[in-house]
């Protein structure tokens, strides 16, 4: 980096600070021959002043005056982060001692001067002092010019960068895709292993038994129940498995008719009405008097909403309480079941709807499941146009589940559809 040649020859300031006009002279005809900018000040006060709208190098400060001496003014500069480049000389011929010599170090000073003044000396340092501050600020436009360029440079970078982040995101994405799915594929298989093995323990008693000489009709009818249990338990698991997969592949192929929501939730009710009734929970239903139309499967409908209803019964303790609820928002019909169980931690929510998620793994594991269920839903609800979303207010404080489809007019309903026999717990879900 080249030097300013302008910068380095430029005149500075140098303040001479004397109540005493014929010492001021005196300091002009020492230091005249440094060839720099000298300037008077007959008080501290002056001094302060002139440093308001004057950049200083150098102040040559008397000790001794009126209202401020040198040791309260070079404090008073020092608090001052505009001035702290400015060096200053103290001048004295009364105050020698190391005692005035500290102090005056502690109140900012650079150097200290005594009377009588050798000019030499005082040529000198004044000198050294100019040229630290000349050098200074010749520093400071370096640096002022390297930031500029760093900064220049910086933005070239920058640039350069975010068009190779551009270029590499797609492979980002797509790498932590599959190490997200392989980790998930590993999760799954081991949560398959152990559903598989659930239902195949208790069949394989019940077979034990049958094969026994001795059991008579009850025990043969209870083994008869426990294997029809289990089998209904691997085919669910096996129809979840099947279902996802033909989402994936985009083979499922929905029979849209105009369905009244009512009539889709007592078809999922009178599903998951033997889990709800074997927990003793109570069932809340409210539907508007007007049918809430939709256009959808009704099968794949009704598989979306008993699917809440068996979460919300899965995930509470015996003896809760489940809330169903239709509602109508703008051209919106809204599905709401809600629930008074396990509850969802706020970092769980935006996860909730992937495949494989387990709510409450470790405590409520053995609620079974592949954790296909939500997953389900939401991919169902899309392809239906609509949107599902889950909402809680922590662990422990319930869920409510919202399931939100696209309204069609009442009109669209083929005849007989209007006559509706809206779903109604009555008591009748909650087991004695």
């Amino acid at each position: 980096m080249t030097e300013d040649k302008g910068a380095v020859h430029e005149k500075v300031n140098i303040l001479l600070v004397d109540d005493q006009p014929g010492k001021l002279l005196t300091y002009e005809a020492i230091l005249g021959e440094l060839g720099e900018n000298l300037i008077r000040a007959a008080s501290a006060r002056e001094a302060l002043e002139c440093l308001l709208h004057t950049d200083v190098a150098v102040m040559l400060v008397d000790v001794c005056m009126p209202e401020l001496d040198g040791f309260e003014l070079a404090a008073m500069i020092r608090q001052h982060p505009r001035f702290q480049r400015t060096a200053i000389i103290l001048v004295s011929a009364v105050l020698r001692s190391d005692v005035d010599l500290l102090k005056g170090y502690e109140r900012g000073a650079m150097d200290y001067v005594a009377v009588p003044i050798v000019p030499e000396i005082l040529r000198a340092k004044v000198a050294v002092f100019v040229d630290l501050y000349r050098k200074t600020r010749r520093l400071e436009r370096w640096n002022q010019d390297l930031e500029q360029r760093v900064a220049e440079r910086t933005a070239e970078l920058e640039a350069t960068a975010a068009r190779l982040r551009s270029n590499e995101e797609g492979l980002r994405v797509a790498l932590g895709a599959l190490r997200d799915a392989d980790r998930r594929k590993d999760e799954f298989l081991a949560i398959l292993a152990h559903e598989l093995r659930n239902p195949l323990a208790p069949v394989t008693t019940a077979v034990e038994i049958m094969r026994h000489p001795g059991a008579d009709a009850a025990r043969l009818d209870w083994c008869r129940d426990v294997i029809a249990r289990q089998i209904g338990n691997l085919t669910r698991l096996v129809d979840d498995l099947l279902d996802v997969s033909r989402i994936t592949q985009g083979k499922i192929e929905l029979r849209l008719e105009p369905l009244d929501l009512a009539a889709i939730v007592k078809g999922a009710l009178e599903i998951s009405q033997p889990l709800i009734g074997a927990r003793r929970h109570r069932l809340e239903v409210s539907v508007p008097d007007e049918p809430v139309v939709v256009e959808g499967d009704a099968v794949r409908l009704t598989q979306i909403v008993a699917n809440l209803l068996n979460n919300a019964a899965k995930y509470q303790e015996d003896d809760g309480h489940i809330a169903v609820d239709i509602e109508r928002h703008g051209d919106e019909a809204v599905v709401r079941v809600r629930d008074r169980g396990v509850g969802l931690a706020p970092e769980v929510l935006p996860r909730i709807f992937e495949p494989f998620m387990q709510v409450g793994e470790s405590q409520h594991r053995s609620n079974g499941g592949l954790g296909l269920g939500l997953s389900l839903v939401r991919s169902l609800v899309e392809l239906h146009g609509g949107r599902v979303s889950a909402h809680s207010d922590g662990a422990g404080r319930g869920t409510e589940m919202v399931v939100c489809l696209p309204m069609r007019a009442v009109s669209t309903l083929r005849a007989g559809e209007g006559r509706r026999t809206p779903p109604d717990p009555a008591g009748a879900l909650r087991a004695s």
